[in-house]
């Protein structure tokens, strides 16, 4: 167990566990398809996290290239190759409080871009406050492999998951 778990209160994990239950129970997913080129996940504190994870989760779950970054970055060259038909994926706008993750979707459909947003609660631990909007980006995951008739739960596969090629530099 991490030491950021082993020192957080009981209260603090309940909380969590209800805040996971109802993001599970409302499934409330955004109005978002997968693709056609690029998504790109874009968050502020621990949504920045959040972003990373989600897109490790849509490139692993549903085959989708995904990119997840905190909200600053987008602006440093991140935005730059963007084009009208890729998706930008904003986590947590509604909470931030100087306006970027939302003056970033208005830039974003100012360039074509479809822009959709989760939101979920706050939660007040630092590795806690990630998990409602994880299990989002799961179920968007799922959601993306069931239309793109993919299996969620094989994150590797093809010729990627040839075994000579994970031998390759393995400890003997």
């Amino acid at each position: 167990m991490s030491w950021a778990l082993r020192e957080c209160p009981p209260v603090d994990l309940g909380h969590s566990v209800e805040a996971v239950r109802r993001a599970i129970e409302k499934s409330k997913l955004p109005a978002l398809g997968p693709p056609g080129r690029v998504l790109v996940l874009v968050g502020s504190g621990a949504g920045a996290v959040s972003a990373r994870e989600g897109a490790l989760k849509l490139r692993e779950g549903a085959r989708v290239l995904a990119e997840g970054y905190a909200s600053e970055y987008l602006l440093h060259g991140i935005a730059v190759p963007l084009r009208a038909g890729d998706a930008l994926l904003l986590l947590g706008a509604a909470a931030d409080r100087d306006g970027l993750l939302p003056a970033l979707g208005h830039a974003a459909r100012a360039e074509g871009l479809v822009v959709a947003t989760i939101d979920e609660p706050s939660i007040d631990h630092p590795v806690l406050a990630q998990l409602p909007i994880i299990v989002r980006l799961q179920l968007l995951a799922l959601s993306f492999s069931r239309i793109r008739s993919t299996d969620p739960d094989k994150a590797i596969a093809g010729h990627w998951a040839d075994e000579t090629l994970w031998a390759i530099g393995r400890p003997r």
